[in-house]
């Protein structure tokens, strides 16, 4: 088919989709959206095999709700019960070239 774009809902199926764009010679002819901005990811954009990545924080957004957990446990009023993942984002929602060697990923694929 004549493809141009894939997007995933994960880096992995973007590092399983450029193994077979690769197999087939079209890397180049593809760009390649990730989710979740894991090790892998970086390197790989870093690398020119995919394009960008939707930016997660796992381990930050764990840390945070275990902070409000505790806070509300010990008394506090928690008015804000929600975490807006990209608040602690240093580049903001997605990953490329341009600024993906300012994101530490917090994930492996």
């Amino acid at each position: 088919p004549n493809l141009d774009v894939i997007v995933s809902s994960g880096d992995q199926m973007i590092a399983g989709a450029y193994r077979a764009a690769r197999a087939k010679g079209v890397e180049d002819d593809i760009r390649m959206f990730g989710n979740g901005c894991t090790f892998e990811a970086k390197r790989d954009i870093l690398a020119d095999k995919i394009y960008a990545c939707a930016v997660y924080v796992p381990r930050t957004e764990a840390r945070v709700a275990a902070d409000l957990m505790i806070r509300a446990a010990r008394g506090a009023n928690i008015a804000n019960r929600s975490i807006d993942p990209l608040r602690y984002s240093p580049i903001g929602p997605i990953g490329t070239k341009a600024n993906i060697a300012k994101f530490q990923p917090e994930f492996r694929s």
